[in-house]
């Protein structure tokens, strides 16, 4: 908190404050990112097969009923496919490396199991994630913005009493900016294929909440006499 002494010309007396809310919500969905790979002697062998293998996704998504708007490819990439050969202490190009990242988005956990079983059975998919997610119209972000400005006008009364002044009207509003906490389920480095098919059919996956957090800094007016007569104190502080 900053020191509440600092005096300015003469004018109305204010007090500037950041306030914060936060509550518990239960996330609106969840996302997933899934990628498919291939290797081979030659970049279109490679291109061919991980293109092959992203529609076998795609496939996969429709059966489960995932509409086109669920999902979206985040990026193709194409890289050498390089081995260490100890004899000749070099590194030796065998090919190359193509690969397509999907970013999925479920409304809920019911076919997460299966998605990740087939993927991995069918084409080998790696994943990572998910991330749980809230939908900005969620009204947890509604009451964390209440609970911000109640936690705001508490530390302007504290900062206006301690200096012998009374908390007046809003003066400003200003919304630093939201923050959205999420938690994730991750795989092991490595984790894939057949482990991974195995694994995942059985892997429960929950959520016990999130928390939403929001921010407010707000400027009020003070009444009464200031620290120096005819002049104006201004007090802040970061809640």
């Amino acid at each position: 908190m900053s020191d509440p002494t600092e005096l300015i010309g003469p004018g109305s007396a204010t007090v500037t404050v950041q306030g914060v809310g936060v509550v518990h919500a239960q996330p609106d969905g969840l996302r997933l990112q899934m990628t498919v790979r291939h290797q081979a002697e030659s970049a279109q062998d490679a291109l061919d097969a991980a293109a092959r293998k992203a529609q076998l996704l795609a496939d996969l998504f429709d059966e489960h009923g995932l509409t086109e708007d669920a999902w979206v490819t985040l990026g193709v990439q194409l890289e050498r496919w390089v081995e260490w050969e100890q004899q000749t202490r070099v590194e030796i190009q065998r090919g190359w490396i193509a690969s397509s990242t999907t970013l999925v988005t479920l409304a809920h956990t019911d076919a997460l199991g299966a998605i990740l079983a087939e993927s991995a059975a069918r084409v080998e998919a790696t994943f990572d994630g998910p991330w749980w997610k809230v939908d900005p119209g969620n009204p947890a972000h509604h009451e964390a913005r209440r609970l911000a400005m109640e936690d705001a006008r508490r530390c302007a009364t504290t900062y206006a009493e301690a200096a012998g002044l009374t908390l007046g009207a809003v003066v400003e509003i200003a919304e630093p900016g939201l923050q959205r906490p999420t938690r994730r389920v991750r795989a092991p480095a490595g984790f894939t294929g057949d482990a991974l098919a195995a694994a995942a059919a059985e892997m429960p996956v929950h959520s016990a909440g999130l928390e939403i957090a929001a921010a407010v800094k707000v400027t009020y007016q003070l009444t009464g006499r200031t620290a120096v007569e005819g002049h104006a104190a201004t007090l802040t502080g970061n809640g």
